[in-house]
């Protein structure tokens, strides 16, 4: 599992990578000016999003947060410090209180991937597409990290893959 895991880390990091320049250049075209650090914006969303489809139970397992703390790790360094907060409704309430203007729903597009649509259709590029199957394998791997799949995961799940699939801003 750990060199699963692993390569998924890699992966989604270089995902990011690629993302974070058109998601910079979306901003400015969109708000006159770059509103947020793309990179914290885009890991937040995908925090938040994953914590909104993970939550069945009221939940957040060790492996879960293990798994979130080592995608920030990969994204940011060894140098920051780990969420601690191992009562899903403080992590929750800590990433909403940062970004209290944002929906975050299972039925609506993360913000960073409503820039990216834009972009796209301005820039005949694909970003959102990327930025969606990001969204999509980190949401999996969390689902799948403890093993204990719950059937509400699993609808959750298929209610934001569709939405990630419509994707009209």
């Amino acid at each position: 599992m750990e060199d699963k895991k692993l390569l998924l880390l890699k992966s989604l990091k270089s995902n990011i990578e690629e993302i974070i320049p058109s998601l910079d250049i979306a901003q400015v075209e969109i708000y006159g000016k770059k509103r947020e650090d793309s990179l914290e914006f885009l890991t937040d969303e995908l925090i938040m999003t994953v914590l909104i489809l993970t939550n069945a139970d009221g939940n957040l397992s060790t492996q879960e947060l293990k798994l979130i703390n080592d995608m920030r790790h990969v994204v940011y360094g060894y140098g920051i410090p780990d969420l601690k907060e191992s009562d899903y409704f403080e992590l929750c309430k800590r990433f909403l209180s940062s970004h209290n203007e944002k929906r975050m729903t299972i039925d609506h597009l993360p913000l960073c991937i409503n820039l990216l649509v834009l972009y796209d259709k301005k820039h005949s590029t694909n970003f959102a597409d990327k930025a969606s199957v990001l969204f999509i394998q980190f949401a999996e791997a969390l689902i799948n990290i403890d093993k204990e799949r719950h059937h509400i995961e699993e609808i959750i799940f298929l209610n934001f893959k569709e939405t990630l699939e419509k994707r009209t801003p």
